[in-house]
């Protein structure tokens, strides 16, 4: 048995306890077996009742709203350790602490309450601080809130750009359809469905083009700002410059090929303004390689989705309102169909689209079939590779085993992986990197040294960030 996101070991009973207990009430519950260390050996508890009752304690007085109807405490035998562990301890015995998945969630801290340094999820085989747009999430959950729907708290909001957008439609504009739409609320107020599609909107999206394949030297970058339909509009003329055209001569016929599919490259766009998670502080970015183009969205998969319903064409929209203001629009023709036709536009290529999903990032890669024309697949493109370079893993705690690495590999993904998820554990690394505990250590503590990461937090709860 090793950690995943349904498990966490712990030599002994510690006041980290009360943080991975939160974290399994805030995401899908798990098991916490206290008398086993890190790589899943029994080594036991030699005073079990005074450990339970050390945990007990902590937990009901440190953690609100109210944890302990969703714990279940158990002493394991010495068969059941066999069973699990593949051996018993040598002395003394493992408590298991089964953890339900909420229903008052955010549980946090109480001497910290519902803020990022009191709320703690699963992520993978680590937990980790939520940060305010999934800690917005959770409060919104019970009462089916999205955050279009809550008020902007801001005054004074410009629609010039969305009106132009409407009357090239048509459409009217007054406070009539406002309220229709979503724009405002019953009171008048702007929600943030209007903050968005305003002049003032302050969720900003990043462009930017590297020479070559990696993220070393930087071409151009744009900072896109205002309505987000406006965004739209720039992002597709940015990327519809970059999409050259290369032809083949074949007597006696010219074939000229994009170097993205247009119906691909429109739906990429059209789903990261559409899906984005506009409570999370993240930036949506695009990213142009000469073998590529990524596109990370904030927010992963909507609660309740796996990711073969998604490419299969089911959907639910994180910002159903604003996906209805493109629909009247004529921006999108239907709902839930954008990556069944990414894909589609790849039928028959030598390479398809990547989909990878983090908690907090949806990443979509698109090849350049120029580029595989001219110098064959990449390697990050090849059948059954797992990380691409400069990106996220595929559902990093579920990558399997370890894999061939070229020198210097090893620092590229660990670095682009800080830089689209913020941080990284030395867990995740050894998960991407296939290598033992010992070697992903000496990894980061060399990325330290050199200055390039900084370690945050101590003991098992540290990550490694990028040095600002």
């Amino acid at each position: 048995m090793r950690e995943d996101e349904y498990t966490e070991f712990k030599r002994e009973p510690t006041k980290q306890v009360a943080r991975e207990v939160i974290a399994f009430a805030n995401t899908h519950g798990g098991t916490l077996y206290l008398g086993v260390d890190d790589d899943g050996v029994p080594v036991g508890i030699t005073d079990v009742d005074a450990a339970m009752l050390v945990v007990v304690n902590s937990v009901r007085d440190s953690v609100a709203p109210d944890v302990m109807p969703l714990i279940q405490v158990s002493v394991l035998s010495g068969e059941e350790c066999e069973d699990l562990f593949g051996s018993v301890p040598k002395s003394g015995a493992v408590v298991r602490l089964a953890v339900g998945e909420g229903r008052r969630k955010p549980y946090c801290l109480a001497r910290k309450g519902p803020v990022p340094e009191g709320v703690f999820v699963r992520e993978g085989p680590s937990t980790a601080s939520a940060d305010s747009g999934r800690i917005l999430e959770m409060i919104m959950e019970p009462s089916q809130t999205s955050f279009e729907d809550l008020p902007a708290g801001e005054d004074g909001l410009t629609f010039d750009s969305l009106r132009k957008s409407f009357s090239s439609a048509k459409l009217e504009l007054g406070l009539r359809q406002m309220r229709t739409l979503g724009l405002r609320n019953s009171d008048g107020a702007y929600t943030n469905l209007g903050l968005m599609l305003s002049d003032q909107c302050p969720f900003s999206f990043q462009l930017a083009s590297f020479q070559g394949t990696d993220v070393r030297i930087i071409k151009d970058r744009k900072i896109l700002e205002g309505s987000v339909l406006l965004q739209l509009e720039q992002i597709f003329d940015y990327l519809e410059f970059r999409n050259e055209t290369s032809g083949i001569i074949t007597v006696p016929y010219r074939i000229e090929t994009r170097s993205y599919p247009d119906d691909a490259l429109r739906e990429a766009v059209l789903n990261m303004v559409m899906h984005r998670d506009y409570g999370s502080p993240a930036i949506n970015k695009a990213s142009v390689f000469d073998d590529r183009i990524e596109f990370m969205t904030a927010g992963g998969l909507a609660r309740g989705v796996r990711m073969d319903e998604v490419t299969n064409g089911t959907s639910v929209c994180r910002n159903p309102r604003l996906a209805n203001v493109m629909f009247r629009l004529g921006m999108v023709e239907a709902y839930g169909m954008g990556l069944p036709r990414i894909f589609a536009a790849y039928s028959g290529k030598k390479v398809k689209p990547i989909v990878e999903v983090s908690a907090h990032v949806f990443k979509l890669t698109l090849p350049n079939l120029n580029y595989v024309r001219e110098h064959g697949v990449p390697p990050w493109a090849e059948e059954g590779s797992l990380v691409p370079m400069g990106g996220v893993p595929r559902t990093m705690e579920q990558v399997p085993g370890p894999r061939a690495l070229r020198p210097g590999d090893s620092v590229h993904m660990v670095m682009n992986i800080v830089e689209s998820n913020g941080s990284i554990t030395r867990v995740e690394v050894e998960k991407v990197l296939g290598i033992s505990r010992s070697s992903a250590g000496r990894l980061l503590e060399g990325l330290v040294q050199e200055g390039k990461l900084k370690k945050v937090g101590s003991g098992r709860s540290s990550a490694y960030a990028v040095v600002a």
